[in-house]
């Protein structure tokens, strides 16, 4: 049965898609996960426009939390996946890909989810779908006539910043890009909160380690990992960004998650880009988890731009994406955040969030 479901771009360390599923079996879509929107205005700002410093300690200290308690068994794993992958033989190699076309849904001017086919059951971080009719949801899995689905009766629940759902742990065969998975563990959705009403996605792909998922089970990306269908980077190296058309600051290594909403790097990086940007200072007000964030001239016109090592495109962040509101006057939130967070070597690493992961989506294609 094709479903409708959240991905993430290609390059993930943490991350939530999420999954919508037609209410009759036919084509679905999937969806890149954007939930990061109060009605028509995102949640970092207030409802006058300005900014919101306790969106702000809120999320620096969650993704801290996250990160500095996963991060050690994150890169482990990626180190034994390393050593997986390099047993596969080499055909299964250059056979690991899978394209997925993607369409951007766009509501009330705010950048909310991208759509594409998805498939689980037969006949055709951690991930959800309804296995029931729920109000208000774009659809749900029909299990009646699901050959391969098993439900272990094992109770399941996520609580999000904006919603949650709840039902059993069961497995199924789970298919994206034309790569597939048999017994892939997820959690069939029996409840969901009021925030889901109306999404065009009816759950939750979640595309990185199951270290930081609520059932520990292998992810999608995993098991596909393990099966050599797919091969996979786990962290990017970011190349200096550019401010202004010049290269300021140093490189470095980047994890893509759509599952924060904020652009989290070095603070030495931070101190850099903003530098650059004329009229900008840092505030010096708590905002949580030993992040540090700039405030600059709201009439600013100074781009601020992404590379990747490996490919020649530069990955401009939108002026509406990179402007988190007024603050104090003139000026405005910047939505590059320095905060230092180490992986297993003691490196200092960015989190890159959705703020930027809508520009550059196509990163992972190559």
């Amino acid at each position: 049965m094709l479903l409708t479901y959240a991905v993430v771009p290609a390059f993930l360390l943490a991350s939530a898609a999420a999954v919508a599923i037609p209410t009759e079996a036919g084509p679905g879509s999937i969806r890149l996960l954007g939930r990061r929107t109060n009605g028509q205005r995102e949640l970092y700002k207030r409802a006058d426009g300005s900014f919101d410093l306790s969106f702000l300690k809120a999320e620096s200290t969650s993704v801290r939390n996250k990160y500095q308690q996963h991060v050690n068994n994150v890169h482990a794993m990626a180190v034994s996946l390393e050593s997986l992958l390099a047993a596969v033989p080499l055909p299964l190699k250059k056979r690991a890909s899978g394209n997925v076309a993607l369409t951007d849904d766009i509501q009330q001017g705010q950048d909310i989810e991208y759509t594409g086919p998805f498939s689980i059951g037969t006949p055709s971080q951690d991930l959800w779908v309804p296995v029931k009719k729920i109000a208000g949801s774009a659809g749900y899995l029909h299990t009646a006539s699901d050959s391969t689905y098993k439900n272990t009766a094992t109770p399941f629940s996520i609580q999000y910043g904006s919603g949650a759902v709840s039902g059993t742990l069961a497995s199924d065969t789970v298919s994206i890009g034309g790569l597939s998975v048999a017994s892939q563990y997820f959690g069939a959705v029996t409840t969901e909160s009021s925030q889901f009403n109306g999404d065009p996605a009816a759950g939750i792909l979640g595309l990185a380690f199951s270290s930081i998922a609520e059932t520990n089970k292998p992810t999608i990306i995993e098991n596909l990992i393990s099966a050599g269908k797919l091969t996979s980077k786990w962290e990017v190296q970011a190349n200096a960004p550019v401010v202004g058309g010049k290269a300021v600051g140093t490189a470095f290594n980047a994890a893509i998650d759509t599952g924060t909403t904020l652009i989290y790097v070095p603070t030495a990086v931070a101190k850099a880009i903003y530098a650059a940007i004329p009229g900008s200072a840092v505030d010096t007000s708590d905002s949580g988890g030993g992040s540090t964030f700039y405030r600059y001239p709201c009439s600013s016109t100074t781009t601020v731009a992404l590379t990747f090592a490996g490919s020649s495109n530069t990955y401009a962040i939108n002026a509406a994406d990179f402007n988190l509101g007024t603050y104090s006057g003139s000026n405005c939130v910047g939505g590059i955040v320095g905060m230092d967070v180490q992986d297993a070597n003691g490196n200092n690493f960015a989190i890159v969030g959705e703020q930027a992961a809508r520009n550059l989506c196509d990163v992972g294609r190559d």
